[in-house]
């Protein structure tokens, strides 16, 4: 039936005069949008990984990775040192107990870090010297729970030379962290960007100086 003419609602409606937009069209256009997106993407990729870095870390998160890298790192540094040095049957027995004690000061390292946090979060209205002083007490009482928390496993006797060593690096390790980190610190946060530097180099600082005595007393 030829409705050209015949029927008026068809010309009130303009079905028979307007073109219809056909989709592969919007299709093809949303296509071409995305290729454009990844092209420029593949153009800089740095700016994608700066985003990712790009992420602010409140305090208590901060201190819990701090205090994961001081647990591992200088304890591994004198564990491994001293297996290293010694030539013993008993070697494999006692790098699973050294082992332990690394995953114990690891822990307590981490888990104790929250609660040094939430103590320097109280005392951010004081004085920076006041906060300075803090630093150091707290940064000792985090190291000797976790240099006992480790030195457990080696004997209860280990828990105190654990405690005694771990006092001392965090006694150095938090306020060297609370100077680095007040210049670019944002609302009681930090950067990424700005914590890996700081707490990479603060703990390769310790490590090195362990090794350094642990070489040079031999």
């Amino acid at each position: 039936m030829d409705i050209t003419g015949a029927d008026p609602i068809y010309r009130e409606l303009g079905w028979l005069n307007e073109e219809p937009t056909l989709f592969p069209r919007d299709l093809e256009s949303l296509l071409a949008e995305n290729a454009l997106i990844e092209t420029e993407r593949g153009r800089d990729p740095d700016k994608n990984a700066e985003s990712l870095v790009d992420t602010y870390l409140t305090n208590e998160t901060a201190l819990v990775y701090f205090g994961s890298m001081l647990g591992i790192f200088p304890p591994a540094t004198i564990f491994l040192t001293y297996l290293f040095q010694i030539n013993s049957r008993s070697a494999v027995f006692l790098a699973l107990l050294l082992l332990l004690a690394n995953i114990g000061t690891a822990i307590g390292g981490s888990q104790f870090g929250k609660i040094i946090a939430r103590l320097m979060r109280r005392n951010e209205s004081r004085s920076f010297s006041f906060r300075f002083g803090m630093s150091i007490l707290a940064g000792a009482l985090w190291g000797i729970v976790a240099g006992a928390a480790g030195g457990v496993f080696i004997f209860m006797v280990g828990a105190i030379f654990g405690a005694i060593i771990g006092g001392v690096v965090g006694a150095v390790a938090l306020p060297a962290y609370t100077l680095a980190c007040k210049p670019v610190a944002n609302g009681g946060q930090v950067s990424l960007k700005h914590f890996l530097p700081i707490s990479t180099g603060i703990t390769l600082i310790i490590c090195s100086y362990i090794l350094h005595l642990l070489t040079s007393a031999h």
